[in-house]
């Protein structure tokens, strides 16, 4: 019984500490975001070799995001990426980002948008 209590006391402890110390979705999309390269063009409050992305999450919704991390060759003809691309002088490259690992991302894009300054949310 004592061994029991112990051990319960144990696996009890362990649940804490490994919740405590897991890493959050924002966490994992920054760790991501800089695993992947990103960092090399995009520079958070800075756009002077790709797009300031700081408040990108407060302009697309979640679903577009993910889909241009994932699919960014499909998105080369929308009119806003073309300017972007222009401007630029580049289109972002496909760098085989995983869908699961684009909504971690996204988690970390969010986190930098500055709340209650939302622009219109491109649905395209």
């Amino acid at each position: 019984m004592k061994m029991l209590t112990m051990f319960r006391i144990a696996a009890a402890f362990l649940l804490i500490c490994s919740t405590s110390w897991a890493e959050s979705p924002v966490e994992k999309g920054e760790k991501l975001f800089n695993e992947y390269g990103c960092t090399g063009c995009h520079i958070h409050g800075k756009s002077w070799s790709a797009p300031d992305l700081t408040r990108i999450a407060a302009y697309y919704t979640k679903e577009r995001l993910i889909d241009y991390i994932v699919n960014t060759k499909k998105h080369y003809n929308d009119p806003i990426v073309k300017t972007m691309a222009e401007k630029y002088n580049r289109y972002m490259g496909d760098l085989n980002v995983e869908r699961k690992d684009a909504e971690a991302i996204y988690e970390y894009l969010k986190s930098l948008a500055i709340k209650g300054k939302k622009r219109k949310i491109f649905k395209q």
